[in-house]
């Protein structure tokens, strides 16, 4: 995991956390209307970047350690989180959506909050 990779992986996860801190004020939604693109590209960013990293390191021989290959599965679920928020907002119109989008926020805010303690157990692993 490159330094740029372990970036977009700990933004991504400060940004999952974000609508529960956020959450508590009064003018929330409008907070969260204005940071889902960015919600949404750095997810989509993220998820691609965690696929083709794990790919790589499964098609060849080199060994991850415990917390890279912990790191590289919850950048792909929460950046598929992520990136599903903003896909339904502007490209699915659909009310079924809804019931999922319900079911992936519960798994989101602890995701991001494990995912910023991945990313710095492995920095801290890598000092």
């Amino acid at each position: 995991m490159s330094f740029y990779h372990l970036a977009v992986f700990f933004f991504m996860s400060a940004l999952a956390t974000y609508p529960t801190i956020v959450g508590r004020r009064d003018n929330a939604a409008g907070l969260l209307e204005r940071i889902l693109p960015a919600q949404g590209v750095l997810g989509l960013v993220g998820m691609l970047w965690g696929l083709a990293v794990g790919y790589l390191f499964l098609a060849s021989s080199y060994q991850l350690g415990a917390i890279s290959t912990m790191a590289i599965g919850v950048e792909i679920v929460l950046g598929t989180i992520l990136s599903y928020k903003f896909i339904m907002k502007y490209f699915l119109k659909e009310e079924s959506a809804y019931g999922r989008l319900e079911a992936l926020s519960v798994v989101e805010s602890p995701l991001g909050i494990v995912g910023m303690v991945l990313a710095a157990l492995y920095l801290m692993d890598k000092i």
